[in-house]
């Protein structure tokens, strides 16, 4: 197990004994007049809430494969270090709550946003389109994977 994989693990055990918030309530806690600090599962939405996190959520996959990771970065001309694989592979742009194997990990729900919705991990998609921006004004050897502020 690398490193990444091995802190990735701790986290989402902490996350699990914390209660963190997962991504669709951390997501409803930022869109008023429905502030919610707690995970939410899609039986507990309000129609409006549910259909907010559909349309804001349509497509997206909250881990990918191997196969879909290599299709992304197939334009680019360099080869991502295995931790990158290793991270999306796991999140993508969000991290599990826990670590059983009976949860369904291509639901969005047993994910949460770290560090929050506003400064957290970018998508492999983010993080492409972030790094085609550095090549123009920075880098080229700098592959951000995560939005801080502005």
């Amino acid at each position: 197990m690398s490193v990444i994989v091995d802190a990735i693990k701790r986290i989402a055990v902490i996350a699990k004994q914390s209660n963190f918030t997962n991504v669709p309530g951390d997501f409803v806690s930022t869109h008023p007049p429905y502030p919610v600090y707690k995970s939410v599962m899609p039986a507990e939405l309000s129609p409006e809430n549910s259909k907010l996190i559909n349309e804001f959520f349509d497509g997206y996959q909250p881990r990918l494969t191997l196969e879909q990771i290599e299709e992304i970065v197939e334009p680019y001309r360099f080869k991502l270090p295995q931790e990158i694989y290793e991270l999306y592979q796991i999140g993508n742009g969000c991290l599990p709550i826990g670590i059983s194997e009976e949860e369904d990990w291509d639901s969005i729900y047993n994910y949460f946003n770290f560090f929050s919705l506003e400064n957290q991990l970018w998508t492999l998609d983010n993080a492409m389109n972030a790094y085609c921006g550095q090549l123009e004004h920075g880098n080229p050897r700098l592959l951000p994977i995560c939005a801080y502020e502005d």
